[in-house]
Formats: structure tokens, sequence, C-alpha cells
């Protein structure tokens, strides 16, 4: 999770030039060294989620003024809500929830040597995905991304605070989504200052500008803003990217034909490279020959058998008008999940650190 930040939001930012790939190295594990460790990477999540609060307060009404707001609502108590509960944005689907309460407790109640392969996998994927953008903002098709240090190592040790985070997140989005449908003015100004997060991540900003003050040589210091710069633009590109994946596969599955055939097809081409990657990663980091958990919802199968099957169901519920809201508040859950995700990745990029 937050290797990911750390990649995307400047701490790549060094590197191109022989010379500078030491200052590079160098950066990189002073953030670890903070965010591997067990004590200071809990005040940098606890930091996370805090701002996060803070920030929602600023740009949501905690009540209905009459009809009167001028910002969208939401209360201290909704955001708190249990976003896999019957209260949260998967209220109106309880297969989504079964679904989705397992595939959360696959991730944070795994081995740890298990989730440490998957981030160390997934983090080389990502890299691979967002480094041809880079070179192409900087102008530079040499440019290459090192190996990373482990930055989420110590999560182990306060899970349930990254999943607070999370699920804070995933509420405050799900919240402006709805006030969206209604109040589109209101919806504006409560999304125009979610972005604004002047002020807030103190701590984070700090130990950017140690890590770069005591790591990044002088000589080096131009790159490092560049290729910080490219990487955060590169970074608005790739979600915008799983935006318009997530557009396409909603198409695929509410497909005119309502078969699962062209629903498949249109997943798989909408996921692309993505299919494999993921498939390579849970062969190299799950035990092989594991037997699957009978009471599992999800079928222990590779994505793209998985896909085929999902499929045939999701088409059935597609076709089904009473079962179609249903479905769609599962898109928007994957959407605002995905959205939880991204502000892990790209919290450098909101707040000017240097």
């Amino acid at each position: 999770m937050k290797t990911l930040i750390f990649l995307l939001c400047g701490a790549l930012a060094v590197a191109s030039a022989s010379d500078c790939i030491a200052s590079f190295k160098s950066y990189l594990n002073c953030i670890a060294a903070s965010t591997g460790d067990s004590s200071k990477g809990k005040v940098l999540e606890q930091e996370f989620d805090d701002d996060f609060v803070t920030l929602v307060s600023r740009c949501f009404d905690s009540a209905d003024n009459n009809g009167a707001n001028t910002k969208c609502i939401l209360s201290r108590a909704n955001l708190d809500t249990d976003v896999f509960g019957p209260d949260g944005p998967l209220a109106t689907c309880d297969k989504c929830r079964e679904y989705a309460v397992e595939i959360r407790n696959r991730i944070f109640n795994a081995p740890e040597n298990i989730r440490a392969c998957f981030r160390e996998k997934f983090s080389a994927a990502v890299v691979n995905d967002l480094q041809p953008c880079i070179r192409t903002e900087l102008g530079d098709q040499t440019f290459n991304i090192p190996q990373l240090p482990d930055f989420d190592k110590s999560t182990k040790d306060f899970m349930e605070l990254v999943l607070k985070g999370m699920s804070h997140r995933v509420m405050a989005y799900s919240r402006l989504g709805a006030c969206k449908e209604r109040y589109s003015s209101r919806a504006q100004v409560s999304s125009t200052c979610l972005d604004n997060a002047k002020g807030l991540y103190p701590k984070h900003c700090a130990l950017s500008q140690t890590c770069k003050s005591s790591s990044v040589a002088s000589d080096c210091t131009d790159k490092f803003t560049k290729t910080k710069k490219a990487t955060c633009k590169c970074l608005d590109v790739k979600r915008d990217e799983w935006h318009q994946r997530l557009d396409k596969v909603h198409d695929a599955v509410f497909n005119s034909e309502h078969s699962s055939t062209v629903c498949a097809s249109g997943v798989k081409a909408a996921l692309g490279h993505w299919i494999q990657d993921f498939e390579d990663i849970f062969k190299t980091c799950m035990p092989q020959g594991q037997a699957a958990d009978p009471n599992s919802k999800i079928p222990n199968l590779p994505l793209s058998k998985l896909i085929d099957a999902g499929c045939i169901q999701a088409v059935e519920a597609a076709a089904d008008d009473s079962k179609q809201k249903q479905l769609n508040a599962g898109f928007r859950m994957v959407r605002y999940i995905l959205d939880s995700l991204n502000d892990r990745v790209t919290n450098f990029c909101s707040v000017d650190c240097f």
C-alpha cells in the first residue's frame, strides 16, 4: 500500500542519470526506514486517516440544514459506518456484501509472508505499467525505476487502522456519489474541497523533506523535481484509465445481447495485461496445492476462468430489472475502493511537500 504512496508521490524522482541512482536508492531506503518501522509507520498511518477525517469535516455538512445546505451531507457517525455492513454503500445488495467481506478478509487476514509477496509482486507490476508513461513525460526512454524496498512491512501491526482509513474514504466517496445524483452543485463544492489538502499530512511531508535533504545530491535535485511532477501526472492518467476500464467492464456485463460470452471477452479486453499479471502474482504467492475453503463464496479459479464463471451470473442479474440496482451498487463500490487505494498511492501528489 504505502509502497505505492512513495513510488507515486515523488519517490521515483531521482533517477535516470547514473550518478543520481545512489541518491534515489538512499532516499527510498530513508523513507522505508520510517514506514517499515512498526511505531513510526503507525504514526504515519494514523495521520493519513486523521487528516482525511479533518478534510471531510471541512468538505461536508454534518446535518441537513432544512434544505439550505451548500455542501453534501455526511455526519461523523455515518462516516464511521461499516462500509461492508448493511448500512454501507452495499446496503441494497446482500450478495455483494458477502463477496466484499470475503475479499476483505482474504486480504487483511492473510499470513504476513503471503501479503509481503503480494506487495512485492504487485508493486513490480505497477512499476512496469507506469514506467512507459513516465519515460514519455520525461522525454527519456532510458529511464528505469530501480527495485523498491518494502515500505509497508510494518502494517501487520496495525491492520485495523489501515482498514479504517480505507473505510472512511470509501464512505465519503459513496456519499459524494449519491449527492451528485441529486444535488450537483453541492457535490461540486464538496469535491473541489476534497481536492485541497493544503496544510494536512505534515508528518508525511516532514519525512519526505528530511529524506530528500539527507539523501538527494544537490546536482540531482532538478531531476528529482521533474520526475516527481511526471510521476504524479502519470498517476492521474492511470487513475482515469482504471475508471475507463471499469466502465468497459460495466458495458460488457450489460451487453445488449445478454451474452455471458460477450461479457467475458469484453471484461478480459478491458482488464488487458492485468489478468496475466494477477494470475502470475497469485501463482507465485499462494501456497501450491492449498485446499480451497469449502465455505468460500468465490471459486478458487484463475482470474480468466473466474471471469467466465462470474459473467454467467452477472449477465443474468443485468437482465433482471430487480437485480440491476444491486449490480450497479457493486460496480460503484469497486470504484470507491479503487479511489480509496488511489489516495494511498498519490498522497504526496495532493500535498505540496517540497
